[in-house]
């Protein structure tokens, strides 16, 4: 990922190796933006832009009283919404091909690959924890209102 990602962007860059142990590119999003202070701002939005023509894909994550007036409406406008959580620029090292038929997977990974390297004890503390402390989980969950899928004029877009 070019260095100057990190200029239209306010998340923390973990990775900047498209190839790094199959991961691609993370970002880590502000405090507050997701978990506990997520939920206690009573929730929030997440719009993901993917643009092949201006050749880049940007990511926002808005906590309720941050929500963009506009996202609701048929015509949502990015270009209003401020500065992106993440921004990936598509070109030689990772080009708009790459990116094509997108599916939203919504995933609870209890003790997946990255409880290796933050979760206290690793993978094995992890899985400690979920098998002796489930209460542990009260509060790990999903609620949504719903999801939107909006396509520019003239893209073929289907939503299932």
């Amino acid at each position: 990922m070019p260095t100057d990602a990190q200029k239209f962007s306010t998340g923390f860059y973990l990775r900047n190796d498209y190839g790094t142990h199959d991961s691609g590119c993370g970002v880590a999003a502000p405090p507050g933006t997701y978990n506990v202070g997520f939920n206690q701002a009573g929730g929030g939005v997440f719009a993901m832009e993917w643009d092949p023509e201006r050749k880049f894909i940007r990511g926002w994550n808005f906590v309720k009283p941050n929500i963009p007036s506009d996202i609701n409406s048929p015509n949502p406008n990015p270009e209003t919404w401020g500065m992106p959580m993440a921004y990936f620029p598509l070109g030689d090292n990772c080009t708009s091909d790459h990116f094509r038929n997108h599916t939203i997977v919504m995933d609870m990974a209890f003790c997946g690959g990255a409880a290796n390297y933050i979760f206290p004890g690793g993978v094995n503390g992890c899985i400690d924890v979920a098998r002796n402390q489930p209460s542990a989980y009260s509060e790990a969950y999903w609620l949504f209102d719903y999801i939107k899928v909006f396509c520019k004029p003239g893209q073929n877009c289907i939503a299932q």
